[in-house]
């Protein structure tokens, strides 16, 4: 099982994920998307509605990793491996539209579904935990400092 509980419990209470493609000069394309879904223990899925640079780099070289952030934890999923780009209209985009579908009406301007085969995957935590700090705290820190936000 490449993704564990913890990593798919992060995933689905941080949905918001950052997305890096390759372009064709070699520099990173990062892009955020919030229509994500763990699809099973090495299968990440989300709908892609305006990326065209991250299409045309899925194209030619296939390689992604996606990060979904726990602010509050300071704790990340980490992912990598190959990903593809599945249209709309076609069979495989209707069996997997279903898993998106607690986006509500984003799904219905959903053009493609990008689903990564996880190859790595590992959950990485802030320096803060190698000096002591514990989730429990860091969580209170950063409630506190978010909710002061305007």
């Amino acid at each position: 099982m490449l993704i564990t509980q913890a990593m798919r419990r992060i995933a689905k209470d941080h949905p918001l994920a950052i997305v890096g493609t390759v372009n064709t000069d070699g520099t990173p394309n990062v892009s955020p998307k919030g229509t994500t879904s763990v699809l099973d223990d090495d299968t990440i899925l989300f709908g892609e509605i305006r990326s065209p640079a991250t299409l045309r780099n899925l194209a030619e070289r296939p390689a992604m990793e996606i990060n979904f952030v726990d602010v509050l934890s300071r704790r990340c999923f980490r992912a990598y491996g190959l990903a593809c780009a599945i249209p709309r209209g076609t069979q495989d985009f209707e069996a997997l539209l279903p898993r998106l579908e607690r986006w509500g009406e984003l799904t219905l301007r959903i053009r493609h579904i990008v689903r990564l085969r996880v190859s790595r995957a590992s959950i990485v935590t802030s320096p803060s935990y190698d000096i002591g700090e514990t989730e429990a705290t860091l969580r209170a820190h950063y409630k506190s400092h978010y909710t002061g936000l305007d």
